[in-house]
């Protein structure tokens, strides 16, 4: 009996190590300090162009179900072509949206780093990923201008009125390890 409880007890260790080894680790290692800030390098719609750009829209545009992108721990392309190789014990070894979150998404304190930042910013969060690899949120152009140090400006193209972002954006560096890229400050629909 005594040897059946050690072994139990041995196997609970491994597993709780494993566990814990393939849970997603902590990125953000700084204090969010809205002050220090970092670009967003091509987060730019190319049809903004100052040439057909009307100004400033309105600050209370809503901007409904915008989306940040999270960037994924490393080893995901890894993994990714480990599960196409039939030589690979990862061979069409699906995860589910929690096991990919757990292995390659933010984790929870570093999740709670940003949506703190984006509600902070006065934006509603929609949404969070299963996989923990975007975030949804909605505000308006006022907000949206001060959280990512642009502009939201109107843009007239054939007739039409569009708005997106007139510079690129900047969020705090802290976030830098955690954020890939943002989608949804503008309207230009995928031609």
């Amino acid at each position: 009996m005594k040897l059946l409880n050690h072994i139990a007890l041995v196997s609970y260790a491994v597993f709780v190590s494993a566990a814990i080894a393939s849970a997603a680790q902590d990125r953000i290692t700084k204090n969010v300090e809205p002050t220090q800030l970092v670009q967003l390098k091509g987060q730019m719609n190319p049809r903004a162009r100052a040439e057909l750009d009307q100004g400033p829209a309105d600050p209370a545009l809503r901007i409904q179900y915008a989306t940040l992108y999270l960037r994924p721990a490393d080893g995901l392309e890894t993994f990714l072509a480990d599960q196409q190789s039939p030589s690979s014990p990862n061979f069409h070894k699906w995860l589910t949206p929690e096991q990919f979150g757990e292995r390659f998404g933010l984790s929870g304190n570093d999740l709670g780093k940003v949506t703190g930042w984006l509600q902070s910013s006065g934006f509603t969060i929609n949404d969070v990923a299963r996989g923990r690899c975007w975030i949804t949120f909605s505000g308006t152009a006022a907000q949206a201008s001060r959280a990512f140090h642009t502009e939201i400006h109107r843009y007239s193209i054939n007739g039409e009125s569009h708005f997106a972002n007139s510079t690129e954006l900047s969020i705090p560096s802290a976030l830098e390890p955690a954020i890939l890229g943002l989608g949804g400050l503008t309207d230009f629909h995928m031609q």
